[in-house]
Parts: structure tokens; sequence; C-alpha cells
């Protein structure tokens, strides 16, 4: 059992101005990693550059198998890390995180794992010391946390495990991701751009789909009454495109609100007021429910003829749909805007046969049943990582 400061050491991160960012691609630049860059895996989708000069010493360079950890966060992120890989530039870290490094003694993967690791992420939280608004990590309280230090070749062997279970994990995860975006091509391979109606569909309206909507009332929430029997939705719990219960407010005990304005399973809700970008978002109610209310700022579909919640709600998902949508929507740029139910009913679409629209349903359900038994395997997959890391670090592996 050793100390982490005996095999690890922070190298702290460098501190600039936001006017001497520059493009991470140009003369004379380095890569600077900061709390956004450190994820699950590292996020290089948004780096940005700073002129070398702020690097004063050979070690502020990021090494690969360094792991970067935020050190200056909200409470649920500090001590959160990433593994660094080779990267394509010269790298150093900003103010807000700091690079981990092993020293000789320590594999640098079993490093990670350990650090990484849910006991230790949650020792490391508690070397924090928190402020009003973020947690600072204190890197002489984390440096002395202990750690289990089997020979090397113990150590290589237990990451090698632990790589293992953790690459069936984010295969799971990966193709969980890759089934919740086939509804979505599958849509725009079978009917194309129904705003444009590029397949030459017949045409029509929203209106020869359904009969118009529901909407509840403007209600005043009772943010003390946690224990109330009835609870009124918020517009985040549609605006992610999948419905969320958790997103409702209490309503007073007071209130009785009449039947039909109480959501139930089979429901497809749509945000008619809401930021440019958000606008016109639609969610499936796909869990049983109760004690939800209807508000205003939230409609529910109403139905002509027999319902067709799931191509509808991809319809209405697709992008030119949502830009039509805001399009015709109230409000300047920036600000909340709202649209009326005429000016949804009215747009002009083209209207695939029915038996086309139900092919389409059919297929989603099946993605659907396929993504019910990836959440399954995914789920066994961190169970199974999760013990492993445990039993690693007890020296049980």
């Amino acid at each position: 059992m050793v100390k982490l400061k005996d095999v690890a050491s922070f190298v702290r991160g460098i501190t600039f101005k936001p006017e001497d960012v520059i493009p991470v691609d140009s003369v004379g630049a380095v890569a600077c990693m900061r709390t956004k860059n450190v994820q699950e895996q590292i996020d290089l989708s948004d780096v940005w550059g700073i002129p070398r000069s702020f690097v004063k010493r050979s070690d502020q360079f990021v090494r690969e198998g360094d792991l970067l950890v935020s050190t200056a966060n909200s409470w649920n992120l500090v001590g959160k890390c990433s593994w660094v890989p080779v990267l394509p530039w010269p790298t150093t870290v900003g103010g807000f995180i700091a690079a981990l490094r092993g020293g000789d003694r320590i594999d640098p993967r079993y490093l990670y794992h350990w650090f990484a690791s849910s006991d230790v992420q949650v020792r490391v939280r508690n070397c924090a010391r928190q402020t009003t608004n973020i947690a600072n990590l204190s890197f002489d309280r984390c440096l002395d946390l202990i750690l289990s230090l089997p020979p090397l070749p113990e150590q290589k062997r237990v990451a090698a495990i632990l790589d293992q279970a953790d690459d069936l994990r984010r295969m799971r995860k990966r193709a969980l991701r890759s089934l919740n975006k086939l509804p979505a091509i599958t849509f725009r391979d079978m009917f194309g751009d129904l705003v444009a109606n590029d397949s030459d569909f017949e045409e029509g309206t929203v209106a020869d789909l359904i009969a118009g909507f529901d909407t509840g009332k403007n209600l005043a929430p009772d943010p003390d009454n946690e224990d109330a029997t009835n609870r009124v939705l918020k517009v985040s719990a549609v605006t992610s495109g999948y419905f969320r219960a958790s997103e409702a407010k209490p309503l007073p005990d007071s209130y009785a609100p009449p039947l039909a304005h109480f959501i139930k399973r089979g429901d497809l809700l749509f945000s008619r007021a809401n930021t440019e970008a958000l606008i016109g978002a639609t969610a499936l109610v796909d869990e049983a429910v109760s004690n939800l209310v209807l508000p205003d700022k939230i409609w529910r579909f109403k139905w002509r003829g027999e319902p067709e919640p799931t191509f509808v709600h991809h319809l209405f998902q697709s992008q030119p749909f949502r830009r039509e949508i805001s399009r015709r929507a109230s409000g300047t740029s920036g600000s909340m805007k709202n649209i009326g139910k005429d000016k949804v009913l009215s747009i002009l679409i083209g209207l695939p046969p029915k038996v086309k629209r139900w092919e389409f349903a059919r297929q989603v359900e099946e993605y659907a049943n396929a993504g019910r038994n990836a959440r399954t395997a995914s789920a066994i997959a961190d169970a199974l990582f999760t013990s492993l890391q445990h039993r690693a670090f007890r020296g049980d592996l």
C-alpha cells in the first residue's frame, strides 16, 4: 500500500487570458486542454490554441499516458479524468485542469483504472474544497490517497483485464447510440424531405394527419410541496426528443386538475413555446405515468382516425420540419418563440401512403426492441466492469 504521491505527481495547468486564445493550427500554437475536453474519453472536437511562449517548462507538455483531471468544477465533476492518447499537436493543460503523471513504479493504465474507478472518484471529490459555486481539488490531499501497488507485471495483468471489460462496455454503448440514430436515418431514406416533398408524394397539410392539439393551463407550481400528489410538466420534459417524466414541478394540493389534462402512456407531446433551437420538439410518452399534468406550453396531439404517433413524431423531429416550425413561430432570435395551432396545422407536406407510414412505424418498433436488448446488455457490461474494478483494487482479481 502506497500513497499516490509515491508513484505519481500532478502537473498544474497554466493560466492565460481569453484574448490569448488562437486557432490550434496557427503557427507557433500549442493545444490547450480545458474542462470541456475532459470527458469519459478525451474530447478533441473543440480545442483551443495558445502561443507556445506560455509553456515555460518541458514537463508542462502533456504526454501519452497522462490523465487529464478536472481540478476546478462543480462538486459532482471535480476529479473527473480522461486518458491521454497520442495527440495530433503539442499540448498543455489550462488552469482548471491538471495532468496526473505516473512514475516508473506504476503502469499508466493501472493508474487510470484506479483513479477513474467509482470508489476512488468519491474519495477524490472529498479532497476538494467547496466554495459557493465551485469545488477546487486539493492536490496535497489527493496525493495522500492510498492505493494498492502490486508488482508491475501484476499491474499490467489487471489493467489488461479492465481494458477488455471497458472495451466491451464502450462497444455496447456505441451499439446503443447507433440504434438510436436508425429511426431518423430510416425516415430520411423512406420519405426524404417531406416539407420540400422531394420524393413527390401526394401534397397535403399537417391537418390531414392530426385533428389538432389538447392544451393544459398556465399553472403556478408549489416548490415547497415535494410530496405533492400531482406535478406539472416542464418544457424540458420533451425538448430532448425523449420523454423525461422527472422534468416536472409539484403542484399545490389544493388544485384538482381536470382529468383531460393528465398525461398517459402513448401520448405524443409538442413544445409550442421555447427557444429557436428547441421550439417544436416532440416526445412520445413510452412509459406508464401517473399524476403528471399538461401545462399550457406543451400540447398533446389529437388524432384523426387511427393514431400514427411514431410517423408524426419523426416527421416533427426531422430537421426540415423543425426549421419550418421555427420560421413560422413568432418571437425574435434569442428570445422565447411561440407558435399557434393554425400555423402548425397548415404546414404543407408530402403525404406518403398509409401503408408506407405503417411500414416505417413497424421498423421503428423493431429498432425499439433491439434498443431494449442493447440497453440490457449495456447495463450488464457496466455492472461487470464495476465489479471487476472493485475486485481489482482489493487484490481479488
